[in-house]
C-alpha cells in the first residue's frame, strides 16, 4: 500500500519515464530506417508492398474507360486518379519517388514499373492495353538506388505476384539497364 501525501500530485515521475521511452523509441525507429542498410532494406521492402497494393487496386476497375482491367504503366499513376475527384491510391511522399520524373526518393531509393522483364537472356515487354498506357499480364516494380554506392549496392524487384528479388549493381551504368526491363527473377 503506497502513502499518499493529501493534495499532492502523483505520477509525475511515472509521466516523465513515458515521455523518455516514447522519445527513445521515436530516436531508435529513425536510426533503423535511415541510417543503416538493414533499416533502409526494410523501408524499401514496406514502399514495395505498398505499390504492389495499390496496383492491384487500380486494376479493380476501368479508370481510363479503354474496356481493359490494366496495371498503370507509370507508378505516378496510381496517385493522380480522377484529378482530384477521389484520393489516390498512394500517398503523395511515395509518388513523388516514382517513375523518371522524381523529384524525390525514400530511403535513397527512387521506384519505376517496368515495361517487361528479361527471361532467358531476353527482354520480353508485357502485354499492353490497346491505348498503351497499363500492362494487362503482370508488372514488375524496381526500386533502385539514386546514387549506387552511397546509398546501396542493390536493387529491389517485386513482381504482381508478391515475389521480391534483389540485384547487385556495381554502377550507374548497370542501375541504367535496368530502367525499363527488370533483370531475370531469381
Amino acid at each position: 500500500m503506497r502513502n499518499e501525501v493529501p493534495g499532492k500530485k502523483q505520477g509525475g515521475r511515472s509521466a516523465a519515464l513515458a515521455f523518455t521511452a516514447v522519445a527513445a523509441c521515436g530516436v531508435l525507429i529513425y536510426t533503423l530506417y535511415s541510417g543503416n542498410s538493414a533499416g533502409r532494406e526494410a523501408g524499401v521492402m514496406a514502399a514495395l508492398k505498398e505499390l504492389r497494393r495499390a496496383q492491384g487496386d487500380f486494376r479493380r476497375e476501368d479508370r481510363d474507360g479503354d474496356g481493359y482491367l490494366e496495371y498503370a504503366l507509370r507508378l505516378g499513376n496510381l496517385y493522380e486518379i480522377d484529378a482530384g475527384n477521389r484520393p489516390g491510391l498512394i500517398e503523395p511522399a511515395l509518388a513523388e519517388t516514382c517513375d523518371e520524373t522524381a523529384t524525390g526518393d525514400l530511403f535513397g531509393y527512387r521506384f519505376y514499373a517496368m515495361r517487361g522483364i528479361t527471361l532467358e537472356g531476353r527482354r520480353t515487354p508485357y502485354s499492353t492495353a490497346a491505348d498503351g498506357n497499363g500492362t494487362l499480364d503482370g508488372f514488375t516494380i524496381a526500386a533502385l538506388p539514386v546514387d549506387t554506392g552511397r546509398q546501396g549496392h542493390r536493387g529491389y524487384f517485386l513482381s504482381e505476384a508478391g515475389e521480391i528479388w534483389t540485384v547487385a549493381l556495381s554502377g550507374e551504368r548497370e542501375k541504367a539497364q535496368f530502367l525499363e526491363y527488370a533483370p531475370e527473377r531469381r
